[in-house]
């Protein structure tokens, strides 16, 4: 595979790239057939892209077909930069909705604009939420809780 002598990863962030503008399926295929040690520069790209709100929802798109190809790198999701990015985007699309919410009208926007937002941000995050689930304590825990011996 032309991967194998990509020591820099330029060819797969470039991949990674042409996927995002184009939604191509046969970057898709190549991108799901990624093994170790190539999953690294996937998961940097996949971090520097959900972190670019042009390129987040093409992202998240690819991060979620590559989850389910259950690839044996994925344990490595958990303890990379690429986890900090997708709880930070989660807590982001949470914020706007929780903060409706206390508005008392669900589609009053802060600032007096009117708007049908909370409604808009769960159908986005529909189809993902049919694939993925996320324990409350990923988004409300903390760090030291989580490292509690006596847990």
């Amino acid at each position: 595979m032309f991967l194998l002598s990509d020591k820099g990863g330029a060819v797969l962030s470039s991949v990674v790239e042409y996927y995002l503008d184009s939604s191509s399926s046969q970057a898709l295929l190549l991108l799901s057939s990624i093994r170790e040690p190539h999953h690294k520069v996937l998961l940097e790209k996949l971090n520097e892209s959900v972190s670019r709100s042009g390129t987040r929802l093409g992202a998240l798109t690819l991060l979620g077909h590559l989850i389910r190809k259950q690839p044996p790198w994925v344990h490595h999701i958990s303890r990379s930069p690429l986890l900090l990015s997708l709880l930070r985007c989660l807590k982001l699309h949470l914020l706007p909705a929780a903060a409706l919410q206390h508005e008392g009208e669900p589609g009053h926007l802060p600032g007096g604009g009117e708007g049908d937002f909370t409604s808009h941000s769960v159908l986005s995050r529909q189809p993902m939420l049919e694939h993925v689930r996320v324990h409350p304590e990923l988004v409300t825990g903390t760090q030291d809780y989580e490292l509690d011996p006596s847990r």
